[in-house]
């Protein structure tokens, strides 16, 4: 730390504070670096590792429910009680989209989901890119998700930045088809009046 021979006070004190300053620098600049370790583990999580695991696909045929139709058959329903079309526009390479509605504030380009996890997300938000590009005719299309509840509010507020329109819908489902309930935000938007969605009830 410091030699006590031949030296004075003034400088036996000030290697001795140097020594101790070190100390409490690689003690902090340790803990900090722990931290800082978690917080990169918490962002961005381990390394993908390859290799193998086991795979076995039931052979049991399975009947699955087809919660987009109804959620379509629905709003089309609703919407042409007030004369409001919805329409598929689809590629020749066969992309086809959800739904496009032609708004008094201008056209709409909807996506529909049937759930709320972040892959839909990501998975309906790359649609409402892509399509446009596939189909230049929705280039000045407004984007519009529609999901059947409310995803975390990160994804929220990453949709607000990427310009994308968030709404939800109401399903319930039942053992042979399923019922669909739409808010009146996402009615009004696509066009209904107040009277015309009163007229629903």
């Amino acid at each position: 730390m410091t030699p006590l021979d031949s030296i004075s006070k003034d400088a036996i004190r000030a290697a001795t504070a140097e020594f101790v300053s070190r100390c409490w620098n690689a003690r902090t600049y340790g803990a900090e670096a722990a931290k800082y370790q978690e917080r990169l583990i918490s962002l961005f999580g381990p390394p993908e590792r390859g290799g193998w695991y086991d795979f076995a696909p039931d052979p049991t045929p399975k009947r699955v429910l087809k919660l987009q139709g109804y959620v379509f058959e629905e709003l089309e329903r609703v919407l042409g009680s007030a004369g409001i079309e919805i329409e598929k526009p689809r590629h020749a390479a066969r992309y086809e989209v959800d739904g496009t509605i032609d708004t008094p504030t201008g056209p709409i380009l909807i996506e529909i989901k049937t759930g709320t996890t972040a892959a839909d997300v990501y998975c309906g938000v790359g649609q409402l890119v892509v399509y446009p590009t596939v189909l230049p005719d929705l280039n000045n299309h407004r984007k519009l998700l529609l999901l059947p509840g409310v995803p975390h509010q990160a994804l929220v507020d990453a949709l607000e930045g990427l310009d994308v329109e968030l709404h939800s819908y109401g399903i319930t489902r039942g053992r042979r088809s399923a019922k669909v309930r739409f808010s009146q935000a996402l009615l009004r938007r696509c066009g209904m009046s107040d009277k015309q969605m009163r007229a629903l009830h």
